[in-house]
């Protein structure tokens, strides 16, 4: 008998029965750059240049870097004509979003006389083209893109002549 015991616990030792079953994984993470946005070489103007006054009207100004002025009104030459230029820098191959405001408000100097500026819009794609609308999106093709940004003067009639101009106004960047 005891045979048979000793011989039946080295079966029972041998034959230990598993229920669990395990695997293994790892953790990781990766630290981007952080995105930013600066103005292009010190200037964000957007300038749309010399209009002629009297008539109500309209003067668009594509967001590109030589934009091209198009309206109804009298255009003379003369005065800066510029899209605001901006610099996005960050994590190569990461898209981004750039959102624009939906208006803004020129108030003539030294007086209360105002006009509307809207249909922001952008070339974040660099595709020569100007997408209208308060966001755009696009990707970094390396650490930095440069990108410009244009709109819509909205004239009223009987505009006095002068200078007009806009409190500062924010273009945000964010990676999506």
């Amino acid at each position: 008998m005891k045979k048979l015991l000793v011989f039946a616990i080295a079966i029972l030792g041998f034959s230990a029965v598993s229920f669990g079953q395990s695997a293994s994984a790892t953790a990781s993470g990766t630290i981007v750059t952080a995105i930013s946005i600066a103005a292009n070489g010190g200037s964000t103007a957007l300038n749309f240049g010399n209009i002629v006054g009297g008539a109500a009207g309209t003067v668009v100004l594509p967001g590109v870097a030589s934009p091209t002025r198009q309206s109804s009104l009298t255009l003379p030459a003369g005065g800066t004509v510029s899209s605001a230029g901006f610099v996005v820098s960050g994590t190569s191959g990461l898209a981004y979003t750039v959102t624009l405001p939906e208006s803004v408000t020129v108030t003539k100097v030294s007086s209360t006389e105002t006009m509307t500026v809207d249909a922001f819009s952008c070339d974040v794609a660099l595709a020569g083209t100007s997408a209208t609308g308060i966001t755009a999106i696009s990707t970094l093709a390396g650490s930095s893109r440069t990108f410009y940004v244009g709109a819509t003067l909205n004239v009223t009639a009987l505009s006095p002549s002068g200078t007009y101009t806009s409190s500062p106004f924010n273009v945000t960047v964010a990676y999506n």
